[in-house]
């Protein structure tokens, strides 16, 4: 599987120091001196999968973009042709258009041939072509699509397609509406019910995310 690396024990090195913060064009920092040249501060860390406590993912979130759940995480680029920035919440799709070594994702969910691969789910705001951190498991805040088919505790990818509801959770219609497709699209068990656009905390089912 792409980005199966194992854990670092060391602690992340972080150029906004929240890992909910990181929005980098390369994956280091710039020096002040020499004038433009770059420390690549964060180069071994890039597709490595962090386990963190929840007293550490506290730590380390973002006051402005929101707390951190304990659970594994990952530093990727999101793709220069990425659909839009990412977004809190947002999932994260493997671009499967270059090779596993770079730990590329995507929000485009008519890529691979229309066939994702969920890799994770986006702590923030991403820019096209720049590197930051996705969850891969443990508890993850989850953007609900705009009108969601049923306020259940079973949270699936909507595979709404292109526009506002891209890239989002939706809740899964129980009873005689299950469907194949959606069961393949399971994501895990909210510890709220799905809402109308609403971020929910869903605990991600084990194997679902390819890492």
């Amino acid at each position: 599987m792409a980005g199966q690396t194992g854990t670092t024990s060391q602690a992340p090195k972080l150029i906004s120091g929240y890992l909910n913060g990181e929005n980098n064009p390369v994956v280091g920092a710039p020096l002040a001196s020499p004038s433009g040249s770059i420390v690549q501060t964060q180069s071994g860390q890039l597709g490595v999968n962090l386990v963190l406590s929840t007293d550490d993912a506290r730590k380390l979130s973002s006051p402005s973009v929101g707390t951190l759940f304990g659970g594994t995480y990952k530093l990727i680029r999101l793709a220069a042709g990425a659909a839009t920035a990412s977004a809190r919440g947002m999932l994260a799709f493997w671009d499967t258009s270059v090779g596993d070594n770079l730990y590329q994702v995507t929000n485009n969910e008519t890529s691979n041939g229309g066939v994702v691969l969920i890799a994770g789910v986006f702590l923030n705001t991403i820019t096209q072509g720049n590197y930051g951190w996705i969850q891969v498991a443990g508890k993850a805040s989850c953007k609900c699509r705009a009108t969601v088919t049923a306020a259940t505790r079973y949270i699936i990818w909507a595979g709404a397609g292109a526009g506002a509801d891209n890239a989002l959770v939706d809740g899964l219609a129980t009873g005689a509406t299950f469907a194949t497709a959606q069961l393949n699209n399971f994501i895990g068990i909210g510890e709220a019910v799905a809402a109308n656009g609403a971020t929910i905390a869903v605990d991600l089912e084990p194997g679902v995310v390819r890492q």
